[in-house]
């Protein structure tokens, strides 16, 4: 069943439109992609993106057309699991195919982002999210990585993630407490922050950068 149905903003329009005409690959997206160094709790990272889905209504929306008008559609649910998790070699050729992929599967009507973890080894992953730009944009991203690090660190705990300030490294458990904050939680929030999007027909991307 369908949630909350607007119409679509002029920008929202013409990124459909664009993507219709160019429909494979999804150019018209935002994607990032960094390595993780150490170990990484799937589990974890798929409750702290549940946690910023829930907090924003840009990663529950999909568009669609209806009597020849695009709207925006404010889903509650999300289409599948939040976090896609799977093995992949540590090579550049595998790296780029996977994210290529991640990308290209991306679909303003029914999965407008996606966010995948390749897992190298135990203690060596990659993280990928990419957006269709209907719903994202750059800055969103910024803002993802700040979100995900906190509810990451903290392991969905929204309240204690709220009180962590990346910007000046510290954390807040009450105004005369404080402590420094979590390293991961930095380098997550910078690596999303920093990395450099990854665009083109078809990709070239650098190796992900490590944290």
């Amino acid at each position: 069943m369908s949630g909350q149905r607007t119409p679509a903003s002029a920008l929202q329009t013409q990124f459909f439109l664009a993507g219709q005409l160019h429909p494979e690959p999804a150019l018209n997206t935002v994607t990032k992609a960094m390595g993780i160094d150490g170990a990484v709790s799937p589990e974890r990272l798929a409750r702290a993106l549940e946690g910023v889905r829930q907090s924003h209504v840009a990663l529950r929306t999909r568009l669609q057309t209806r009597e020849g008008e695009i709207e925006q559609v404010v889903e509650r649910d999300h289409p599948g699991p939040v976090l896609e998790v799977r093995e992949c070699p540590d090579s550049h050729d595998a790296l780029t195919s996977a994210v290529e992929a991640t990308r290209g599967s991306l679909s303003p009507t029914v999965a407008p982002w996606k966010a995948v973890l390749l897992r190298h080894g135990a203690t060596h992953h990659t993280f990928v999210f990419s957006a269709h730009r209907t719903v994202w944009d750059e800055s969103s991203t910024a803002i993802l990585g700040r979100e995900l690090s906190a509810l990451y660190e903290n392991d969905g705990d929204a309240e204690r993630a709220r009180t962590i300030d990346l910007s000046s490294g510290s954390v807040g458990a009450g105004m005369a407490d404080r402590e420094p904050a979590p390293g991961g939680a930095r380098r997550l929030a910078a690596a999303l922050g920093d990395a450099p999007p990854l665009h083109g027909f078809p990709l070239k991307a650098p190796r992900p950068r490590l944290v």
